[in-house]
């Protein structure tokens, strides 16, 4: 189940950041990441962030831990049909 969960949320966030390159916004607040951990090298991008950001590799690590499981006794049923 962890993996299963680490899955879904590493496509999640994978694909709010393919969003977010494709419109030239920085959702995560990768720049002031930059900004705040290398000062001088940030000067030096700042100007060209835009034109950077799309095309900077970011690595996406999950650590999931699922610390309550309950065990289902029947399927659920989604589709909204009685039986």
């Amino acid at each position: 189940m962890e993996k299963q969960q680490a899955g879904i949320v590493l496509h999640e966030i994978e694909s709010a950041l393919s969003f977010a390159r494709r419109h030239g916004v920085d959702i995560f607040d990768i720049g002031d990441t930059i900004r705040h951990k290398y000062p001088l090298k940030w000067e030096r991008i700042k100007a060209d962030w835009k034109e950077i950001y799309p095309g900077i590799k970011i690595n996406i690590k999950v650590k999931s831990h699922i610390v309550r499981s309950f065990v289902f006794r029947q399927s659920v049923d989604l589709g909204g049909e009685k039986k």
